[in-house]
């Protein structure tokens, strides 16, 4: 497996206490991979250590063999890693075109700002229907849209993904999920964290299950979309759901 992300026994948390405890993971190289689990898991968490939001106490987050831990949140942006938080977050009052453009602000050329910007507009036919408007009068789907476009704007390496079909009516949640996979058919990584996890595992290429601040299972997402121990326990609703996964190895792919 070509891995672009790789994440070495990170233990991270906040000053309540470590939510990640010695998590481990490959992440594929211009692949869709689905991190699925209980709430409390540790999954949005594992973003923030990624992106720098939060400090990593110890282990590894590599990026094509270099170390992102340490590093700011600026950094890690220039590195190539863009992270879309679960909550909105387009400035409302702004336009939409405004807010594409924000999603350039590191870059010191106004010119290929403006020649990411309209690359995107074409590629985006929410961008262009709504160029003048206010970000916060768009639905919460096509906000969703817009935050994705913006981050393209770097044109990144590695997107992680927190919860992007969160509150969003069938109709968004599936043109989230075409744009994450259109994403990654472009040769982006995609790390996605969601709790509509049937979903997301249809449209991933590798996924892997986060419980108690530990990876339990890493396989290929149709394997972990079949594997009927997972289904129980974390694709359906029942009072299993709250058990532990029995220990097991990690699959390599």
């Amino acid at each position: 497996m070509d891995t672009c992300l790789e994440i070495r026994q990170v233990v991270a948390g906040y000053g309540y206490g470590t939510v990640l405890r010695g998590a481990t993971l490959n992440v594929p190289r211009h692949q869709m991979t689905c991190l699925i689990g209980p709430n409390g898991a540790g999954k949005s968490t594992l973003l923030r250590a990624i992106s720098g939001l939060i400090a990593v106490q110890s282990g590894e987050i590599l990026l094509d063999g270099v170390p992102l831990q340490g590093l700011t949140p600026r950094q890690i942006l220039e590195a190539g890693v863009v992270h879309v938080p679960q909550d909105r977050s387009l400035f409302p009052t702004l336009s939409v075109w405004e807010n594409l453009l924000m999603g350039g602000y590191i870059l010191r050329d106004n010119s290929e700002v403006r020649r990411r910007a309209l690359a995107l507009e074409e590629r985006f036919p929410t961008i262009r229907q709504f160029h003048h408007s206010h970000a916060g009068s768009l639905s919460g789907g096509q906000q969703r849209i817009i935050e994705f476009a913006r981050a393209l704007m770097l044109e990144p390496k590695v997107v992680l993904a927190d919860e992007p079909s969160l509150g969003l009516d069938p109709k968004s949640r599936t043109l989230v999920f075409e744009t994450l996979t259109a994403m990654s058919s472009d040769g982006i990584t995609v790390l996605l964290v969601e709790q509509n996890a049937r979903s997301a595992l249809r449209v991933s290429d590798h996924a892997a299950v986060l419980e108690l601040g530990t990876v339990r299972i890493e396989d290929r997402a149709p394997s972990l979309l079949d594997n009927p121990e997972v289904g129980r326990l974390y694709l359906g609703a029942s009072a299993a759901a709250h058990r532990r996964l029995p220990h097991a190895e990690h699959v390599r792919t």
